[in-house]
C-alpha cells in the first residue's frame, strides 16, 4: 500500500492533479505553537489538549479539529505492514516539527513500515522557502523519483524529536 502524507490542503489539491498513485493523508497541525504535552496522557489527551488550544476563540471549530485534524493521523496508526510512506514536508520548522510528529506516530505503530522523504525540488536557490508552493502538478512525479529512504539511523534520531511532542499510546 503506498500512503502520501502531505503538508496541508494547497499540497493535497496540487497533489490531486499530479497523476500519482496511493492514499493520502492530510497533516494539518500547527505544532510549534501552543502546548504539545500532556504529561504522558494518552493520544485522546492530546487531542483535547490541543483542539482547546487552537480552538479558544472559535469553539464552534473543535468538531473540524478532531473529524479533519486528529483523525487524518490516527489513520497512521493503522498502516498495513509493509506499507510504503512518503511524507512530502518542506525545510521550514513548521514543517519539520509536524513530519517529527508523524514519525514517532509510525515508530509507535510497530509494524515494519517503508518510510521516504520527498522533498520538493527546487530548480532556483532564491526560491528554497516557496516548497512545493512555487512546483505545478507535473513537478510532483519528479519529486517522488527522487525520494529518500529514511535510514533506521535517523528515523531514531527523528523520533527522538517527535517523542517530545507527542505522547506515548
Amino acid at each position: 500500500m503506498q500512503i502520501h502524507v502531505l503538508t496541508g490542503d494547497a499540497l493535497a489539491e496540487l497533489f490531486s492533479l499530479s497523476g500519482i498513485e496511493g492514499s493520502t493523508i492530510i497533516s494539518r497541525e500547527c505544532l510549534i505553537e501552543g502546548p504539545i504535552s500532556s504529561d504522558g496522557k494518552d493520544l485522546s489527551a492530546f487531542w483535547q489538549m490541543r483542539a482547546d488550544y487552537l480552538t479558544t476563540d472559535t469553539p464552534e471549530e473543535k468538531e473540524f479539529y478532531f473529524e479533519k485534524v486528529a483523525k487524518e493521523f490516527e489513520k497512521l496508526l493503522d498502516l498495513p505492514a509493509g506499507s510504503e510512506i512518503n511524507l512530502w514536508f518542506e525545510f521550514d520548522l513548521f514543517c519539520q516539527a509536524n513530519m517529527w510528529f508523524v514519525l514517532n506516530l509510525l515508530k509507535q505503530s510497530v509494524k515494519q513500515q517503508n518510510i521516504y522523504r520527498i522533498n520538493p525540488i527546487i530548480k532556483e536557490v532564491s526560491k528554497l522557502w516557496w516548497g512545493f508552493g512555487g512546483l505545478r502538478a507535473a513537478d510532483l512525479p519528479i519529486c517522488l523519483e527522487q525520494r529518500v529512504t529514511f535510514s533506521e539511523k535517523i528515523l531514531s534520531w527523528a523520533c527522538n524529536f517527535g517523542k517530545h511532542i507527542v505522547v506515548r499510546m
